[in-house]
């Protein structure tokens, strides 16, 4: 049409009402085409096509469904090709050329047919074509296509960017348990997500995470495979989130009464991740042990040493599972192939949960005997702390003692280096409190005295001596003094029926203690009866 060559056969004509038509084509081409129709198919087909054209940017779409019935009933079909135009042996003068001779039209354009009104349809052929799909780079993202980006560009990267589109497939719930799941893994792991990374509307990235997702996936929790649900209690229980109290406490009741679904290996871990929150519930650790001890030859050395520490750190005491954790770790064959860490895990949990018949000089001499290991436990707060703990409430005939002129030398170790965030001070805090009984335990030779020699009591106190420097250089005063727990006010509404004097959050160095009783106050609540 755009060369304004006068050729226009009906395959032309219905390849154009056809193509434009039904995709609202007809206002930009028609105009175009029908100067040439008239002169090419006649005056009466052009203004039917006119008429078409017009009548078919008037339809509502009820119409257009009662169309489309009664073209399918009419078979509309399309006209055979016209027969090719003669061909002229040569120009004559006052003709026209063969290249541009006008073509007969043979067989005319069938009428259209009417709807009810009186209006014309489009026919068969113009209902047969469907709408192209748009192009893929159009096409709005779907949930696969998200985890793909949050796989290849990384969490942190994915969801500022796609944040939006990821709040819209949630409204419409295109997300699965098991890809939100994903979502949740994969930002566990990335090491640049932190709790103050922000998205868009200004709330840190894991407190949108969980408060988009939380009741959706509570709702759909008996559905969850073991895995899914191991998934986000390490998710929800990890720095870079904000720990859902409710959503676990879901989570925990649903382990609970599946127990056995879940691998030796998911046991030790959740219970790791409850503990390290201190999130205690009697009920829950019951049905964990029983699981442990129900099937406890699935699990090894290492897993059996974390799960009994976790037992610990919660002060959950199952004399059950002491009895057939603890032997393992007294025989010297099986002991010679640990490493340090499940050692002083398995020597703390004995400590924890006040497990004087544990004889751990196994486990201690090897710790000793190896000291780039015991180096590397003790850079571990918590393994640290459990050592220095139980050397302090074992007896000597555990064998800890021989733990801590190692102990205090890596202790002394620590603090050459350089403390400079919040958190390390704070870990060197707990280390300074527990430096300070093991020197209680040897000023006042206790368990028995002659446990400790001289060169380990000025071992004790060099160590305490750098430790308060440290924190003189930091300015940071007395940090090691902790805050009050605050588990104490039942006690305190008992005491106070009672009759019985105290003092609340009394500084007792190191420590701040919750409930201090004077022995004054003892003897006198013992003379009025009191107690």
């Amino acid at each position: 049409l755009s060369t304004g060559l006068p050729v226009f056969d009906c395959d032309l004509l219905w390849m154009l009402r056809v193509a434009t038509i039904p995709l609202g084509g007809a206002r930009r081409v028609l105009p175009l085409a029908l100067p040439l129709a008239q002169d090419q198919v006649g005056p009466c087909n052009a203004r039917w096509l006119q008429q078409v054209g017009c009548d078919q940017m008037r339809h509502s779409a009820g119409c257009r469904i009662a169309e489309r019935a009664d073209a399918g009933a009419q078979g509309l079909r399309r006209p055979p090709p016209p027969p090719p135009p003669p061909q002229l042996s040569g120009p004559s003068s006052g003709s026209t050329p063969s290249s541009i001779l006008p073509l007969t039209v043979a067989t005319p354009l069938p009428s259209a047919p009417s709807c009810a009104n009186g209006r014309q349809v489009a026919g068969a052929a113009d209902l047969a074509v469907p709408p192209p799909p748009p192009p893929p780079s159009l096409q709005p993202m779907g949930p696969e296509e998200v985890l793909k980006i949050l796989e290849s560009d990384g969490a942190r990267t994915c969801l500022h960017r796609l944040w939006d589109r990821i709040e819209a497939l949630h409204s419409e719930e295109r997300f699965t348990c098991p890809q939100i799941a994903i979502i949740f893994e994969k930002c566990t792991q990335a090491r640049r997500l932190e709790r103050g990374e922000r998205v868009p509307g200004g709330a840190p990235l894991g407190a949108k995470l969980v408060q988009l997702f939380s009741n959706f996936v509570c709702e759909r929790i008996p559905g969850l495979t073991p895995r899914d649900i191991t998934t986000f209690i390490v998710s929800l229980t990890s720095p870079p989130f904000q720990m859902d109290e409710f959503w676990l406490f879901m989570l925990a009741k649903r382990v609970q009464d599946t127990t056995s679904d879940f691998s030796s290996e998911e046991v030790v871990v959740i219970a790791n991740r409850y503990a390290e929150r201190g999130l205690e519930d009697d009920e829950f650790f019951a049905a964990l042990v029983s699981r442990v001890i129900a099937r406890w030859q699935e699990f090894d050395l290492r897993q059996l040493a974390s799960f009994l520490l976790s037992c610990g750190k919660l002060r959950y005491l199952d004399d059950e599972l002491c009895n057939h954790v603890l032997p393992l770790f007294e025989d010297p064959a099986r002991v010679a192939t640990l490493d340090g860490e499940v050692m002083s895990s398995a020597i703390a949990a004995a400590a924890l949960l006040d497990q004087h018949s544990f004889r751990a000089n196994i486990c201690c001499a090897q710790l000793v005997a190896e000291p780039r290991a015991f180096a590397a436990v003790v850079q571990d707060k918590d393994q640290a702390i459990g050592l220095a703990n139980a050397v302090v409430f074992c007896g000597p005939q555990v064998g800890t003692h021989m733990l801590v002129p190692a102990l205090l030398k890596e202790f002394a170790a620590l603090t050459e280096k350089s403390w400079s965030s919040r958190q390390h001070l704070n870990n060197m805090s707990m280390l300074y409190r527990r430096t300070v009984l093991i020197g209680l335990c040897v000023a006042y030779s206790l368990p028995q005295p002659g446990l400790w020699t001289l060169p380990v009591a000025r071992l004790v106190q060099n160590t305490i001596v750098n430790l308060e420097r440290l924190q003189r250089s930091k300015g940071r005063g007395r940090l090691w003094e902790p805050a009050s727990s605050s588990f104490h006010l039942e006690v305190t509404a008992v005491l106070q029926l009672m009759g019985v004097e105290h003092a609340l959050e009394h500084p007792q160095h190191p420590f701040c203690l919750d409930i201090a009783i004077q022995p004054q106050d003892i003897t006198n609540a013992e003379r009025t009866g009191r107690l």
